[in-house]
């Protein structure tokens, strides 16, 4: 199993810096809003994000803030994220920070939050001043998850524990459009 993930995250960085090469030569300074939708087993998510990469080369950083809008539950996030770029691939790290909830009747003062993400984005074609692309990301983001319980003590640890997982992880992708400054 090491291996094989190992030979993804090979092939995604190899991939996304091969691609970025032949599109990018010293662009450097580039403005990106990202129009994204996030699932994950137990929600779906609005995600609007806006960013600013610095890339003059193969190697970059960049800056992403993210909302994760949950239109059914009504609760919202905003996630800013610092990020290592290479070529298209980008992997970051953040705070999750809560800024309301509806119906799930969570409480806005739990705090921030640990997130991070793992993607791409690709420019597909020029339009304008910019590009417009696609983005992908694998997210790992804490969420307000709502659940039924139990009446087995055992059964309701095993589920919290369960959703816990796998409402952290959430998969997006969307449409970006990239304006270099």
């Amino acid at each position: 199993m090491k291996r094989a993930m190992s030979f993804l995250l090979f092939l995604l960085i190899g991939v996304g810096a091969m691609g970025w090469a032949e599109e990018n030569k010293g662009t450097g300074l580039t403005v990106t809003g990202k129009a994204m939708g996030s699932f994950t087993i137990g929600a779906a998510y609005l995600t609007p994000s806006i960013g600013v990469a610095w890339q003059p080369d193969l190697w970059g950083i960049g800056l992403e803030v993210r909302g994760l809008i949950n239109p059914v539950q009504g609760d919202w996030y905003l996630i800013p994220f610092l990020e290592g770029r290479v070529g298209w691939f980008f992997l970051g790290a953040g705070l999750d920070l809560p800024m309301g909830y509806g119906s799930t009747g969570g409480s806005s003062s739990s705090g921030l939050l640990p997130a991070a993400t793992l993607g791409l984005d690709i420019p597909i074609v020029q339009v304008g001043p910019g590009k417009l692309g696609a983005s992908f990301s694998a997210d790992a983001i804490l969420t307000v998850i709502t659940a039924t319980s139990s009446d087995s003590s055992l059964g309701n640890a095993i589920g919290t524990i369960l959703l816990t997982i796998y409402g952290t992880v959430k998969v997006s992708g969307g449409l970006n459009y990239a304006i270099p400054l």
